[in-house]
């Protein structure tokens, strides 16, 4: 009898502890019909929601959209000595200087960003951006990329992550057969962001504004300090 009571205990706790270790979003402070989704995707185990927020030494910004079930998972890895990389190597890989001294092939590596989008809890698109992490005397550590041609069309793509914000930018083909300029800024601190689509060509132009809340998750993981 003692040995059932034991094993019930332990199943009790093990299932506290699983629940508590289960973060959601808060879904009574964002206020959209694609929070509840997530949450319940996340709350049944869905496996590319689970693997992406999971990931030791990165960081997911789950970010709804006010009006509709949607939400994108921005997914970034973490700056660790690894990876670090002079403000001097990236100006020399800016410039075009083959073999700088200024770099450190041992230093160099490229991190990955992930924009993954989910419209009535079902997978619609992503994309992936790899960046450097750079250490910037006057701007201390920061993420950066730009790339004149990636995935699904998109163009002139420029990524900036730093203390306090998240800033992503390309264009991308539209309906009309001209280009759309996306911006999005993500603030760290409120969570809160803002998305600009602005057509370059068209009758009637006007720029389209959204802004909502983000949730962030991170799985918790030693890692290097490179603010020494």
């Amino acid at each position: 009898m003692r040995t059932i009571r034991v094993a019930v205990a332990v199943i009790i706790i093990a299932a506290a502890i699983s629940g508590a270790a289960q973060q959601l979003a808060d879904c009574a402070q964002i206020k959209s019909p694609g929070c509840k989704s997530f949450n319940e995707m996340l709350t049944n185990r869905d496996p590319d929601i689970v693997e992406t927020i999971k990931q030791s030494n990165y960081i997911t910004y789950v970010c709804f959209q006010p009006n509709d079930d949607a939400f994108t998972m921005l997914t970034f890895s973490l700056p660790t000595n690894k990876w670090k990389r002079t403000q001097e190597c990236w100006e020399a890989e800016r410039k075009e200087i083959i073999n700088s001294p200024a770099c450190n092939k041992e230093e160099q590596g490229y991190q990955s960003f992930i924009s993954s989008a989910y419209k009535h809890g079902i997978y619609n698109d992503s994309f992936e951006l790899p960046f450097t992490w750079v250490r910037s005397k006057s701007l201390g550590t920061v993420g950066q990329s730009e790339y004149k041609e990636w995935a699904g069309g998109r163009t002139d793509g420029s990524l900036v992550i730093n203390d306090t914000e998240l800033i992503l930018s390309y264009k991308f083909p539209n309906k009309e057969g001209s280009t759309t300029a996306y911006r999005m800024q993500l603030r760290k601190a409120n969570k809160r962001f803002v998305e600009t689509f602005e057509p370059s060509e068209g009758k009637g132009i006007i720029p389209i504004t959204v802004t909502g809340y983000c949730s962030e998750f991170h799985e918790e993981q030693p890692h290097s300090d490179t603010r020494k």
